[in-house]
């Protein structure tokens, strides 16, 4: 991807450390990706086990407080799995990601891929969600490599190297799911 100069310049005068170029993303000065903006939904894009002959189903819905996940997992045809997936280019620096969200007491993992290809690993790191807004940390070391949930080898995350984020529901939490996300912030 080519940018203007006017962009570079503007990237350097505000210290950005993050650009997200999908359609419809913003962020402000201070390297946050905001979900309440009702655009993002635009660039996002649901990834189930349907893929694989599962029976589970998601959604994404914009709301003035943060993007809602939502949906119902189903282990049927060995199913087990919902994901919401958005593109993703983070600069060089980031060194970790604080995620603010709200859900339903299940166990997310929010998740990064580093390369395009559907053959290539992403890496996964856990997180519990609270009914209560809350905040989650994440550092590149938190994150184990997988290959459709298996783990595997491959080197460490480098943040820099994600082309796409998101969040996923498995390790068979059959049922009703909720998950609302406010913003995600790179430091």
């Amino acid at each position: 991807m080519r940018l203007s100069r006017r962009v570079m310049l503007m990237r350097l005068a505000l210290g950005s450390l993050f650009l997200f170029h999908a359609q419809g993303h913003t962020r402000d000065s201070t390297g946050i990706m905001d979900f309440r903006n009702p655009d993002f939904s635009k660039a996002m894009r649901i990834v189930n086990d349907d893929v694989m002959g599962g029976r589970s189903d998601s959604r994404f819905i914009s709301d003035p407080e943060g993007v809602i996940f939502e949906g119902m997992v189903s282990l049927e045809n060995n199913g087990g799995f919902a994901s919401m997936r958005c593109p993703a280019d983070v600069l060089q620096g980031v060194s970790s990601l604080k995620l603010t969200s709200r859900g339903d007491g299940k166990r997310y993992q929010l998740i990064l891929r580093t390369d395009a290809s559907t053959t290539a690993p992403l890496y996964k790191c856990p997180f519990d969600s609270s009914t209560e807004w809350s905040t989650h940390q994440f550092h590149p070391g938190d994150f184990e490599a997988v290959f459709r949930g298996r783990p595997v080898s491959a080197k460490p995350l480098v943040f820099s190297e994600a082309k796409e984020f998101g969040i996923l529901i498995a390790d068979k939490q059959a049922g009703a799911f909720r998950i609302q996300l406010s913003q995600l912030e790179l430091l």
